[in-house]
């Protein structure tokens, strides 16, 4: 009977050293986890005192939060360097789109001139019967009428880069 008695006395002893010396601090590092997982905030770390493997856990924990929270810095700073680029390559590309809007333009006129006065000049040359300009008037407004072709191609490119050209082929092929 006595040893049954030192028995559930060892027993109570042990397992009061279990609570007190692993299962609360346990509970606890495990309580201090989900904080920290639930906030969110990486900048927290765990309490791990003394010098075993609970602590040896603890110290873990809090080395992998550095090392997430230096990932979380660097991923925040890609983030704002990819941010940056992306709004410098939307100004030039804007600027680009601007410059052949208005290239195509000042080119256009003149070349619509030049396609004009070589029809002018060429319907005065049959008048008055200067059949050798003739050929030539009509390979200067070949030129011109090519050339123009190939201003207008590239105000479409720049349509097209701009995303203007859907809604123009959307109205064109699907009219109201």
């Amino acid at each position: 009977m006595l040893i049954v008695i030192v028995g559930f006395i060892f027993g109570g002893v042990t397992l009061i050293l279990l609570e007190k010396l692993i299962l609360s601090r346990l509970s606890q590092l495990s309580q201090e986890v989900s904080s920290i997982g639930e906030s969110g905030d990486l900048s927290l770390r765990v309490s791990a005192p003394g010098k075993d493997e609970l602590s040896h856990l603890g110290f873990t924990i809090n080395t992998m939060l550095e090392a997430l929270e230096q990932y979380e810095h660097k991923l925040q700073r890609s983030t704002d360097e990819i941010k940056q680029a992306k709004e410098v390559a939307e100004q030039a590309n804007w600027a680009k789109s601007q410059f052949l809007a208005n290239m195509s333009h000042e080119l256009r006129t003149p070349m619509n001139a030049i396609i004009g006065y070589s029809e002018m000049l060429q319907e005065d040359a049959i008048e008055l019967d200067q059949q050798e300009f003739v050929s030539d008037l009509q390979k200067i407004n070949n030129a011109g009428r090519h050339l123009l072709g190939l201003i207008n191609d590239i105000l479409d490119l720049s349509k097209i880069e701009a995303g203007k050209w859907i809604s123009t082929w959307k109205v064109l092929i699907f009219p109201a």
